[in-house]
């Protein structure tokens, strides 16, 4: 009975065992299986991300904005000077040596300051001995004016007499005004541009001694071609540009137009006015000016940087879908920045600004920044 208990559990312990090998081995094979799967997954994403790594190698960097909306002119665009309406050169009345210098090259006067004083001596006795002739003529012309009262003089002397008296009285006068016109005065307001005497210096009537100019009555002078003559008109908005000033734009307007043409040259001559003052701007400065013939408010607009050319057409680049497709364009106002598209771009547009040139119609592209121009 003992024996075949023990056959029993030997038998057991065989089976147990047997049971316990087969499930850890399921288990190993199980393990085996997940470990495979996991690597294959982490193979097959870094083949994705390597594709994608070359598909962007492949794709061409750029940068867009979008076509928008916004007004823009037509102009007449010429080159000219800066001038002022009031520019005096000064000279003296009067021959002498120049004893004070009392204004210097910047300053602001108002008209009637003096400008320098020339050596009044030999003035001032002309006008003192002037005056006493006057005064000893007076004098004499009372008793002659008694006697003709009384008949005891004729007409004729005493004609003779009064004559005598009123030259020495205009003699007089014009001793007095050369005295006042050894002191040179500023006929405008304006600011003292040059200085061109120096103290002791001896000056005559015909010598430029200073130069004014009036800074607050600014002109520009152009030469408009004869076939424009019927777009301009007086009060027409003009603008003024300096390279020396960089962006800046000064707000002008035809202020007079001639009204004949220069056979010579086929133009005809139109000044541009400013109002206000442009500190900025200085007489004899170069400039641009713009002539706004026509303005269109709610044109479509692209920046001119966007464009290319290819046989005197002009082309942009829109993008639709990761590709460049090279579209024509027919243009209408421009200037220095923008373009009106009359044809071939709609609003919104993602047009290339950067990267299009030497593009190909539908290139696959990257767009890499989006610029806000409008």
């Amino acid at each position: 009975m003992y024996k075949t208990l023990g056959i029993i559990l030997l038998l057991s312990s065989l089976l147990l065992a047997a049971c316990s090998g087969k499930h850890a081995e399921g288990e190993s094979k199980e393990s085996s299986s997940d470990s495979t799967s996991t690597d294959s997954s982490k193979k097959d994403s870094a083949k994705l991300a390597k594709a994608k790594e070359e598909e962007d190698l492949d794709l061409v960097p750029v940068e867009i904005f979008e076509a928008w909306r916004g007004k823009i002119s037509s102009y007449i665009i010429l080159s000219s000077t800066i001038e002022t309406e009031q520019y005096v050169d000064v000279y003296p009345y009067l021959t002498g040596i120049v004893a004070v210098l009392l204004a210097e090259e910047g300053d602001n006067l108002k008209k009637g300051e003096p400008l320098l004083r020339l050596d009044a001596e030999e003035y001032r006795l002309r006008e003192a001995r002037a005056l006493t002739e006057y005064k000893t003529l007076q004098g004499e012309f009372k008793r002659i004016q008694a006697q003709f009262d009384k008949d005891l003089m004729s007409r004729e002397e005493y004609g003779k007499a009064k004559l005598v008296l009123e030259q020495t009285k205009l003699s007089w006068q014009e001793a007095k005004l050369n005295l006042d016109r050894t002191t040179v005065r500023t006929p405008i307001d304006g600011v003292v541009s040059l200085r061109n005497v120096r103290q002791g210096d001896r000056v005559m009537p015909s010598t430029h001694i200073y130069s004014v100019v009036n800074l607050e009555d600014i002109i520009a002078t152009v030469h408009v071609p004869e076939k424009e003559l019927s777009s301009i008109k007086i009060g027409q908005l003009t603008y003024l540009t300096s390279d020396y000033l960089g962006d800046e734009k000064f707000e002008g307007y035809v202020k007079r137009i001639s009204p004949i043409v220069n056979p010579a040259t086929g133009t005809f001559k139109v000044t541009i006015g400013l109002e206000g003052e442009y500190k900025d701007l200085r007489p004899g400065m170069f400039i641009n000016t713009y002539i706004v013939t026509m303005t269109n408010d709610d044109a479509l607009l692209l920046d001119k940087d966007a464009i290319v050319y290819d046989s005197d057409q002009r082309f942009v680049f829109v993008v639709k879908d990761s590709l460049a497709f090279k579209v024509p364009i027919e243009v209408g106002f421009e200037d220095a920045s923008y373009i009106e598209v009359l044809e071939g771009v709609s609003d919104s547009d993602k047009i290339i600004i950067v990267g299009q040139n030497g593009l190909r119609d539908k290139t696959k592209v990257k767009v890499v920044k989006e610029r806000k121009i409008s």
